[in-house]
């Protein structure tokens, strides 16, 4: 399941995972707080499915999926679901290069490279992954109302095309002290693009034949652009039983989104019926987060 999918789709095939249109994500029916590798995304709808959604596959280890997460997690009565990603621990330098491609209704394809260099008591790593991708979305719904006499339809339906470019990097190093005590600095980001297109038809009237017809044609772009750095501190008693570790984290995600709508507004007879409408979306969003633990 995992070849050539983003995490996104990864959790909406795993036990007990919902994944809705907007991005929330719930486990076993209780919402869900995602984590990469230990650490909080602090990240929710939009902005959390960016990110799941630029995350491939190829460089993810394991999911675990914790309904009831015990007390080492700050989960306010949430689930959690930690994302594993690989690390390469080879002593001196290695690297991994992956790349793939598929084909549905869209081409989609991948590639992404990491490189570690592990001597003594230093580790430096890295990596940058790139994939791109087509999704059609066709969703339909009928509705039927009465006013007491007759019955009177409404028939929607989208035609929707989204077509997605992601790009994510980084760049760490580790400095092992000991067996037991490490110190070490992370810088990670993604910047990804998203053009849709979207042909909307509402039909009102009967299903033999309709009284009049709204055309919504939409097309929108929007840029995420998010970096994260981490510092951390990280020692162990010698029997492995205790653990102090102190992290000092720093989030910025940066959305630009926006969006125009043309409305045609048809009678039976295909004739326009009032002036088209217009309409603009701009919708902005940065958010800052600092947090230590």
């Amino acid at each position: 399941m995992a070849t050539g999918n983003t995490a996104l789709e990864l959790l909406s095939l795993a036990p007990g995972v919902e994944v809705s249109d907007l991005g929330d994500i719930n486990l076993k029916g209780k919402p869900v707080m995602v984590y990469v590798d230990g650490k909080p995304s602090y990240l929710n709808g939009e902005q959390l499915k960016s990110m799941l959604s630029s995350m491939q596959s190829s460089s993810i280890d394991k999911i675990e999926l914790m309904s009831n997460p015990s007390a080492r997690y700050d989960a306010a009565g949430q689930a959690i679901i930690n994302i594993k990603t690989k690390r390469l621990n080879k002593k001196n330098l290695n690297s991994t290069f992956n790349s793939g491609i598929g084909v549905s209704k869209y081409l989609r394809y991948n590639s992404g490279i990491d490189i570690n260099y592990l001597k003594n008591k230093l580790n430096l790593y890295g990596g940058y992954d790139f994939s791109h991708n087509g999704n059609n979305y066709l969703p339909v719904s009928n509705r039927t109302s009465f006013d007491g006499v007759s019955l009177f339809y409404i028939t929607e339906s989208e035609n929707e095309v989204r077509k997605n470019n992601n790009n994510i990097y980084r760049a760490g190093i580790d400095y092992y002290f000991n067996q037991n005590t490490s110190v070490g600095f992370l810088l990670k980001g993604s910047f990804n693009n998203r053009d849709k297109d979207i042909i909307g038809k509402t039909y009102f009237g009967t299903p033999a034949s309709y009284d009049s017809l709204i055309n919504t044609n939409t097309n929108g772009n929007a840029q995420f652009v998010s970096t994260a750095t981490n510092v951390y501190y990280k020692t162990t008693s010698d029997s492995g039983k205790k653990e102090f570790l102190f992290n000092l984290d720093y989030y910025r995600y940066n959305q630009q989104w926006a969006d125009s709508f043309i409305t045609q507004f048809k009678d039976k007879a295909g004739n326009s019926y009032r002036v088209n409408d217009l309409r603009r979306d701009n919708s902005p969003v940065i958010i800052n987060i600092y947090a230590s633990a």
